[in-house]
């Protein structure tokens, strides 16, 4: 019936979970963010979850029928243990979509989990995709270490992101 994009992320500005929605049946959530960002909602969730305030203010967004608020509350707050749980970096469900009038359905997800803390999720590792990463990055992943390549003759191999960037910005400059 109608097509929408979810999404929870780390806002550091905010030190906080933040729950994303924007209407995307008629265009493609790049678009969105890059000529009008101000279609997407955006809503820091507290840590107890999202609220079925913020719920409701979503389906006001997205224009769905209000049969449709306990559904939906029960999907964003199982997007919200997804998360926790799992200790995500970004969750985004694009699309989800309203099936039978009143259930919300995942038809597309993509998860990013953090690197750092799949010691707590061993069950995650087999899902670890290493395709798009260099095999000098996947190797110094395996001793414990960040990689970064960098144009030039710069390297740097670290045990931490921090130096990593700061690297980079040099690198830049």
């Amino acid at each position: 019936k109608q097509t929408f994009y979810l999404g929870m992320g780390i806002d550091r500005t905010l030190s906080s979970i933040v729950l994303l929605a924007a209407n995307t049946s008629n265009e493609d959530i790049v678009k969105i963010v890059s000529k009008a960002p101000e279609k997407i909602f955006r809503s820091p969730v507290g840590k107890k979850g999202p609220t079925k305030k913020q719920a409701l203010q979503i389906i006001d967004v997205l224009n769905l029928n209000e049969q449709t608020a306990n559904n939906f509350h029960k999907f964003i707050i199982a997007m919200y243990k997804t998360f926790i749980n799992n200790d995500a970096i970004m969750v985004e469900i694009n699309p989800a979509g309203i099936f039978n009038k009143t259930d919300i359905i995942a038809l597309d997800a993509k998860i990013i989990l953090d690197d750092k803390a799949l010691f707590r999720h061993q069950d995650n590792l087999p899902l670890k995709d290493n395709d798009n990463l260099l095999p000098a990055i996947i190797k110094a992943s395996r001793y414990g270490f960040s990689y970064q390549e960098y144009s030039g003759n710069i390297g740097c191999i670290v045990n931490g992101e921090g130096l990593t960037w700061a690297m980079k910005s040099l690198n830049a400059a």
